[in-house]
């Protein structure tokens, strides 16, 4: 027993020591628990924060300029900083042609898009129906025209993703017109103006792929136009043929049918598109002139256009290109007869500019200027695309 005394007295006088070893541990497990809490609290805001913000766009060739953000898509080599879908990281988009566009909106985006159009055309022409005698000496009928035309829309357009692919939209345009001719041989001079609603359209736009691998991207449209405008054969003529007022629509319904290709390679996004618009033949019953018209069909269009985009910078994009329009020969049955009319061939130059003001609005420019005799000799049109 007398052996044991000084083991117990040990252990007395260690016990509490070794408690307090224990006790201060605890505390500084419980020290760090909360450091690692703190961290975690930390951790969660900043995620939360970056979750909200929206994703930065670091490649030099975003074409963004409507349907990713205002229509506001990113380029095709494009990295995002964020949580951004995948489908919004590749958004190569076309300025130069308003009505084709780029990559679809996302599913659920809604974007509206107010447009402001001004278009001119200047017609100089000169027949002569005879004989030439020699140079400069004429014997027969000379007939000349002067003609002059402006056209002013405000149109409000909008799309909706329905899926990630499948986008719709619609265009409301209302038209301003104001002609005059003149005849510089007898001084004789006609003017005559029109407004109002015009033809309504309806789009829907399907992406076919996803554009990855180094595929272009391939985008099927169909588009379809209303004849909600006033139409040429709707409005009045005086004795002469000559219109009193002016159209503000075509007066007949079409169907589109199109494909756009997108390529985007860093820094230039290329494009091509090719339609064509079959426009559905319509019975008029309209005396002009002493002439009755019956029955009109108005020529399909075979439609193509090229160019290619590339960004400036962050902010700044800009598209060039062609667009070129086969108008077919249109057939107007009469009460005497039936006159097919000659070919049309519009052409024009394209140009395009998207200034970036935010990730949901853009301003948009687009030029198109008159390569061939019968197209608009320029066609301005300012387009501000924002996303709800």
């Amino acid at each position: 027993m007398a052996g044991l005394l000084p083991v117990a007295g040990l252990a007395q006088e260690t016990g509490p020591s070794v408690q307090g070893e224990i006790e201060r541990l605890r505390a500084a497990i419980e020290e760090h628990q909360k450091e690692i809490e703190q961290q975690r609290d930390r951790l969660d805001q900043l995620e939360r924060l970056v979750s909200a913000a929206p994703p930065l766009i670091v490649s030099s060739a975003d074409l963004d300029t409507q349907r990713g953000g205002a229509d506001g898509p990113a380029s095709g080599a494009s990295q995002a900083v964020g949580k951004a879908p995948e489908e919004e990281k590749r958004r190569p988009e076309i300025t130069a042609i308003s009505d084709v566009g780029g990559v679809l909106t996302p599913r659920g985006k809604f974007v509206v898009e107010p447009q402001i159009e001004y278009s001119h055309s200047s017609t100089r022409r000169f027949f002569f129906s005879g004989v030439e005698i020699v140079d400069a000496v004429l014997i027969g009928a000379i007939e000349a025209a002067d003609a002059d035309r402006d056209t002013l829309t405000g149109a409000l357009a909008a799309r909706y993703g329905i899926t990630n692919r499948l986008e719709a939209d619609i265009r409301v345009p209302y038209v301003y017109r104001d002609d005059t001719e003149r005849d510089p041989i007898e001084g004789e001079r006609h003017g005559a103006t029109g407004n109002g609603i015009g033809d309504i359209e309806l789009g829907l736009h399907y992406q076919m792929n996803s554009g990855l691998n180094g595929w272009p991207f391939f985008i099927a449209n169909l588009r379809a136009k209303s004849a909600t405008g006033k139409g040429p054969f709707d409005v009045d003529y005086d004795i002469q043929g000559q219109q009193e007022d002016l159209p503000t629509g075509s007066g007949f319904y079409s169907v589109e049918p199109s494909l756009t290709i997108i390529y985007p390679t860093d820094p230039v996004v290329l494009f091509g598109n090719v339609g064509y618009t079959m426009t559905l033949a319509d019975n008029v019953d309209k005396t002009i002139a002493g002439t009755q018209f019956e029955r009109v069909d108005p020529g399909d269009v075979i439609k193509f256009a090229f160019g290619m985009g590339i960004g400036l910078n962050r902010a700044i994009s800009m598209s060039l290109g062609y667009e070129h329009n086969t108008v077919l020969s249109t057939a107007t049955r009469t009460s005497a007869e039936t006159v097919d009319s000659d070919r049309l061939q519009i052409g024009s130059f394209l140009m395009g500019f998207s200034l970036r003001l935010s990730p949901s609005k853009s301003v948009n420019v687009n030029l198109a200027i008159g390569a061939t005799t019968d197209a608009p000799d320029v066609q301005l049109t300012f387009r501000t695309p924002f996303a709800l």
